[in-house]
């Protein structure tokens, strides 16, 4: 069961959301607002999404290996069970 305050931000989101679409005025405002708080946080967002990047990219690394180590496995062992 989802609490008030779960669904008051959910429809506040939802409100928001059909403003953004409808009032231009809100739209730029909300622009503007989030260039400035981009300018102020700018390094811990860059930050982020590079350690993110080089988080996903060592996972993939791990996977290809551990992949290529399975399908080794496979060639040698799937002509021994024919």
């Amino acid at each position: 069961m989802k609490s008030d305050r779960d669904l008051l931000r959910k429809r506040k989101a939802d409100y928001n959301r059909s403003r953004y679409k409808k009032d231009p005025a809100f739209k730029a405002r909300l622009k503007e607002s989030y260039k400035k708080w981009y300018v102020k946080n700018k390094k811990s967002v860059i930050d982020r999404i590079s350690k993110n990047h080089l988080k996903n990219h060592g996972d993939y690394l791990q996977y290809q290996k551990e992949h290529y180590r399975y399908l080794k496995y496979r060639r040698k062992y799937a002509s021994k069970s024919n």
